[in-house]
């Protein structure tokens, strides 16, 4: 006999199973269509619902003090766009902590009225150019593997968060992240490298794919990738240098001070939290474990021949456990690569998303920018955010060991090995 419940769940599990017949029967052109509308649905739903529930400057810019979590930093990148539009010189003229490029990425907001609408649509925008890059370069491997991961990418709560409900610039972040990975897998290393030169210049996650670029060419390939990435660097730099001088400077300096070599933590790192709880570690201890640990991560992927979706993820990992100040939405630059692996593992995707939930809720202990904590971290309480941000570490070094422990998976080999 079968229950009742047991009944209606074999009844679901027979109508999901003939829908995903029928889904996968349709042309290539049509699954792909499909699944832009079911996006292009959700997207604008929660657009919609943003706006209807006081998407503006009432819910952005509150009173100083407002224990609501509002996406702050969009007053930053409206003032920035405003200035480069103006024709004032980054650093020079306006004050800015960003890397160079990335305030350019602003632009297309600013000329769509620079309110804070126009970033959540610029956001979705990079966040839909970065699932179609995806899908072209992993569909000439596994066609139903890359819509898996295009759609794991692009409906993902980091996603949808991070564009339209936090509005964070992680969104343009992870595109800048994915097209060097992208381009390695094609096996073009050369111009990998040039993305990624200016991938760092654009926020600094990029900066790790340097070296991992390198890895999958040959001498003569190393050395003209070499070239191209000290002439796609002066490109950049050398005439910021030229008109700002010493000012150009300022965005390293506040990356080291970030990582805690003034002595006081940020953001919602174990490490902030650690020190909250009257246990704190040196800031330099830390940046030489973030150094030991990059090099260990490289010497192993090329060691053991990974892979570059599997090194682009590993690539990631010293700085998010040993750099002293992470916020929930640096998740954001995981999804590209960790998504991608779905032609071979789901279980990747849905590691990094525990880690960024976990983080979320360690938000609501943390301050920012005038802002009151959610929760306070007075006694007792401080135990919580480090409970939870010890269970990020432990997730993250379990899907770390995972990642090397995999084998060889011959359809995440760079094109042309």
């Amino acid at each position: 006999m079968v229950s009742g419940d047991d009944g209606h769940a074999e009844g679901l599990r027979r109508k999901a199973g003939r829908l995903a017949e029928r889904f996968w029967s349709l042309s290539e052109g049509r699954r792909v269509a499909a699944l832009l509308m079911v996006a292009l649905l959700v997207y604008s739903s929660l657009f919609a619902l943003m706006v209807a529930t006081g998407f503006g400057e009432d819910i952005f810019f509150g009173e100083e003090g407002s224990p609501i979590p509002v996406p702050y930093d969009v007053r930053y990148y409206q003032d920035r766009a405003s200035n480069l539009l103006e024709g004032k010189i980054p650093y020079l003229e306006f004050y800015s902590e960003s890397p160079p490029l990335i305030m350019y990425a602003f632009i297309p907001a600013a000329l769509m009225g620079n309110s804070p609408e126009a970033y959540a649509l610029l956001f979705s925008f990079y966040v839909f150019l970065t699932a179609a890059l995806m899908y072209a370069v992993l569909r000439r491997r596994d066609e139903r593997g890359a819509l898996l991961a295009t759609s794991l990418f692009l409906l993902n709560p980091i996603s949808l968060g991070t564009a339209l409900i936090l509005v964070q610039d992680e969104a343009a972040v992870t595109l800048f992240y994915a097209v060097p990975v992208l381009l390695m897998l094609l096996g073009w290393g050369r111009l990998s490298v040039i993305t990624a030169t200016l991938g760092a210049l654009t926020k600094v996650f990029s900066a790790v794919l340097l070296p991992l670029a390198f890895i999958y060419q040959d001498r003569e390939g190393r050395r003209r990738s070499l070239i191209a990435l000290a002439i796609a660097a002066a490109t950049v730099a050398l005439p910021l240098l030229a008109f700002a001088g010493e000012a150009f400077l300022r965005f390293p300096r506040y990356y080291l001070k970030m990582s805690g070599d003034e002595g006081i933590f940020e953001g919602i790192s174990f490490w902030r939290f650690l020190q909250e709880a009257g246990l704190a570690v040196p800031g330099l201890l830390l940046q030489a474990l973030f150094a030991i640990g990059t090099l260990a991560m490289l010497y192993l992927i090329w060691r053991r021949g990974i892979d570059p979706l599997r090194g682009s993820v590993l690539m990631l990992m010293p700085f998010f456990l040993f750099f002293p100040k992470i916020t929930g939405d640096y998740y954001m630059v995981f999804l590209a690569p960790v998504c991608a692996l779905a032609l071979v593992d789901l279980r990747p995707t849905f590691w990094i998303l525990a880690a960024a939930v976990l983080s979320a809720l360690c938000q609501l202990f943390n301050s920012y920018g005038g802002m009151e904590a959610v929760l306070p971290m007075d006694g007792l309480w401080v135990l919580a955010p480090l409970a939870m941000s010890l269970l990020v570490h432990i997730v993250l070094i379990h899907l770390t060991l995972r990642l090397l422990r995999m084998g060889p998976q011959p359809v995440l080999e760079p094109e042309g090995r």
